[in-house]
């Protein structure tokens, strides 16, 4: 493997000389990294001397098996079991829920309503019964139809 020429005690990094029948192919690591391994006590690289890995095709690995988690997500809703499954533990709890806090409201609503559709029930009745009388107009005793 490659020779160190010596090690210096400032805390640096040695160097190491590699002969040209050593040289690392391409893409290996460089001298000093190689060197730096050799002299590592666990033979591991330290985090901020590793080589960058290769993310280029991270964004397809990770739709492709996006889409294999909605296939399977999408096939398991269409078995019925798992319907029935989340309709009584979802739905209908959630469905009971929302009818017991909005009664009182909808009660309310139901009072209003109806409580307005019969005055302007009876606005028009009063308006019709009223309609049919002739009025004297006290001004001018003529009669107003």
């Amino acid at each position: 493997m490659a020779e160190i020429s010596s090690i210096p005690s400032s805390g640096e990094l040695p160097v190491g000389q590699i002969s040209s029948r050593e040289m690392p192919p391409t893409g290996a690591l460089p001298a000093m990294l190689r060197t730096a391994v050799d002299l590592h006590p666990t033979g591991a690289l330290p985090a901020m001397l590793r080589m960058a890995v290769d993310r280029t095709k991270d964004k397809e690995r990770f739709e492709h098996m996006l889409k294999g988690w909605i296939n399977k997500f999408s096939l398991s809703l269409v078995q019925s079991d798992t319907k029935n499954h989340i309709q009584q533990l979802v739905i209908e709890p959630f469905l009971e829920y929302i009818l017991q806090r909005s009664f009182p409201y909808m009660l309310i609503a139901i009072c209003v309503f109806s409580g307005i559709l019969i005055l302007v029930i009876l606005i028009f009745v009063i308006l019709l019964m009223d309609y049919n009388k002739s009025v004297i107009c006290p001004f001018c005793d003529k009669t107003f139809r």
